[in-house]
């Protein structure tokens, strides 16, 4: 069975710590046999606020999640590579054609978290209670179906 997110858990978690990347990792990587707490310490380093490359955090954290079941850990495992690859493709098409991005200032409406003035302007339009709550739950979705996918014999899943 597959996770589904619980909006309100996941909108209250803003502003007490929890960002997007370790909602998102958090819920996929507990489902997949890995402690929760444990994600979230691998995902913090992904918040929006800290990205320099504005990647949105659910699509780091989903990234995260597609690898510890798809990536490869062996030198050489280039088909484990190349399924990887293809499954962070289709999560990015279907996360930027539901957002109209990955990254957070295009999704945030040119509002950046990782530029200190804009955080308040963020705050102020309730953006992460309302499109980053949109956002997590849609990626831990979109994340889940694609991790349910049957995996082609490339080595081993989770």
């Amino acid at each position: 069975m597959r996770p589904e997110p619980n909006r309100e858990e996941i909108r209250g978690r803003f502003g007490h710590g929890v960002c997007c990347a370790m909602s998102v990792f958090g819920e996929l990587a507990e489902w997949m046999g890995m402690d929760k707490e444990t994600a979230r310490k691998i995902a913090s380093g992904f918040c929006g606020h800290y990205e320099r490359n504005n990647f949105c955090g659910c699509v780091s954290g989903a990234k995260m999640a597609l690898g510890l079941k798809y990536g490869p850990s062996r030198l050489g495992d280039n088909a484990k590579a190349a399924l990887l690859k293809e499954k962070i493709k289709a999560f990015e098409r279907d996360f930027a054609a539901e957002f109209g991005s990955i990254r957070c200032p295009e999704i945030l409406g040119g509002l950046d978290p990782s530029v200190e003035e804009d955080r308040p302007k963020i705050i102020e339009q309730d953006l992460f209670h309302r499109t980053c709550t949109d956002a997590v739950c849609f990626a831990i979705r979109k994340a889940s179906e694609i991790l349910n996918e049957e995996e082609p014999h490339t080595g081993t899943g989770v």
